[in-house]
């Protein structure tokens, strides 16, 4: 008479960079196999080719085995804001860091790069966002380049919503050198 099952987890196609480790075995419970304490390690971006054996039992005697499913786990990417560590593993850059790919450039898109030490007169939210401080402008967005405005009074910094940097009541465009409709330029890059 059939009392139990239990499936086994394993991986069709073994390769360097993914391996199952800790129990792969699960009994079935109230119509559930629960593989806690499975753990499967694939780089971000990869597939990995498993399948569930299922096994019937009566007591500790196997009364059937060997039906298998294959299935197909899709690992995702790391995602904008996370570093891929060495590891294999997807980590978002904390507070005070920011990430930056291989050419230099801030990532917007997919993930990857490392996490850098924000840099100087600037505030790093984590991930790609990098803010100027007040005072500076940052003239691109997928830069870390943060400037010094010529009028630091005019440049009020950033925020999520500014990345670019706020400009002040009268204040205008690229680091705050222009003068709004009904201002008009009295010193060098003052407004009134």
């Amino acid at each position: 008479m059939l009392e139990g099952f239990r499936a086994k987890l394993g991986l069709r196609e073994k390769s360097a960079n993914s391996s199952t480790i800790a129990n792969n075995y699960a009994d079935f419970d109230r119509g559930i196999f629960n593989f806690t304490n499975t753990i499967i390690l694939a780089p971000p971006g990869t597939e990995v080719q498993l399948y569930l054996e299922f096994q019937g039992y009566s007591g500790a005697v196997p009364l059937f085995s060997g039906v298998k499913q294959n299935l197909v786990l899709k690992v995702r990417q790391c995602v904008v804001g996370e570093e891929l560590t060495n590891d294999l593993k997807c980590k978002t850059c904390p507070d005070g860091s920011y990430l930056k790919n291989k050419t230099g450039k801030i990532i917007q898109q997919n993930g990857g790069g490392i996490c850098l030490k924000c840099p100087l007169n600037a505030v790093c939210l984590g991930g790609t966002m990098i803010v100027p401080t007040t005072g500076h402008f940052r003239t691109y967005t997928d830069n870390d380049t943060i400037q010094q405005c010529p009028n630091p009074l005019a440049c009020l910094g950033g925020d999520q919503r500014n990345v670019m940097g706020k400009c002040d009541k009268g204040y205008q465009g690229n680091m705050c050198m222009e003068c709004q409709d009904g201002y008009y330029q009295t010193e060098s890059f003052k407004c009134n």
